[in-house]
C-alpha cells in the first residue's frame, strides 16, 4: 500500500526464477517508488530477463537482455480506523525490450487493479481484481487479460510475517492460468524488508479436466525492499 508520508522513497531489488519442462526463465527486476502526495505514489520498474532452452532463435538456445520499462501509480483513497483499505494501482508497460528475441511483445500494455485489504492486529486479508489491455506482438493480436487473486498475511511476531496467496490471469477466450505462492517477509531492520516465496503455476493445456494436461511451472521469487 502507498505510504502516508510525502517524500517517502522505496527501492526494491528482486530475483525471480521459474522452471517448466523444456524452458527456464530468470528475471532481475529493479523498482522505485516515491510518495508524491499522502496515500499517492508514483513508480518505475525495469530489469534484466533471461530465457534458457528456447527453440526457434538463430543465436542459440539462450537469450537475455533488458526487460520492458514500466511506469505506474498507487492511490489509496480509503483507509479506515477499522483496518479497511482500498487502493487503485495503474501501470503502463513501455515497449523497450527486444521483441525479436522474445523478451517483449513490442507494444505497450496498460493495467488497472483494484485492491481491498482488511487488517486486524496480526492478520490481514488482501483481495484484488484488475484488467490488462495487452498490445499486439508483431502481426499477432494478443488477448486482453482479467486477473484476480487473494492473499493472507499473519504476523508471527517481530520480525517475521507469513504469507500465502493464490491468483490467476484469465485471458479473453482462453483458460485461466493459476498460481499459488507461500512465503515469508522478514524485517532485517525497520526500513529493510526481505521477502521470499515459492510458488507453482498451472496452465491448463487440454480440453477437459480428465485429460490431465496441466503444465507445471515452479517459481521462486525473492525481493529486498528499502523504504527511506
Amino acid at each position: 500500500m502507498p505510504s502516508r508520508w510525502i517524500g517517502s522513497v522505496q527501492l526494491e531489488l528482486g530475483f525471480l526464477s521459474s522452471k517448466a519442462p523444456g524452458e527456464r526463465h530468470a528475471d532481475l527486476p529493479v523498482a522505485f517508488s516515491y510518495g508524491l502526495r499522502p496515500a499517492f505514489e508514483i513508480g518505475a520498474g525495469w530489469g534484466v530477463h533471461l530465457r534458457d532452452r528456447l527453440a526457434g532463435f538463430s543465436n542459440g538456445t539462450t537469450v537475455s537482455g533488458p526487460a520492458d520499462l514500466t511506469l505506474g501509480f498507487k492511490w489509496m483513497p480509503v483507509r479506515t480506523e477499522a483496518g479497511v483499505m482500498v487502493a487503485l494501482a495503474g501501470t503502463a508497460k513501455l515497449a523497450t525490450a527486444n521483441e525479436y528475441k522474445g523478451l517483449g511483445t513490442g507494444d505497450e500494455d496498460y493495467d488497472l487493479t483494484l485492491i481491498v485489504t482488511k487488517q486486524w492486529d496480526t492478520f490481514a486479508i488482501d483481495g484484488n481484481v484488475g484488467h490488462t489491455w495487452v498490445g499486439d506482438h508483431l502481426d499477432t493480436t494478443l488477448a486482453d487479460v482479467v486477473h484476480y487473486g487473494a492473499a493472507v498475511r499473519y504476523s508471527a511476531g517481530e520480525p517475521l510475517t507469513l504469507v500465502g496467496e493464490v491468483f490467476a490471469d484469465d485471458p479473453n477466450g482462453a483458460k485461466a492460468q493459476w498460481q499459488a505462492n507461500v512465503g515469508i517477509q522478514y524485517a532485517l531492520r525497520k526500513s529493510f524488508v526481505l521477502d521470499a516465496a515459492f510458488g507453482r503455476k498451472l496452465k491448463f493445456a487440454g480440453a477437459g479436466l480428465g485429460d490431465h494436461n496441466w503444465i507445471h511451472r515452479n517459481v521462486l521469487n525473492a525481493n529486498l525492499r528499502h523504504r527511506m
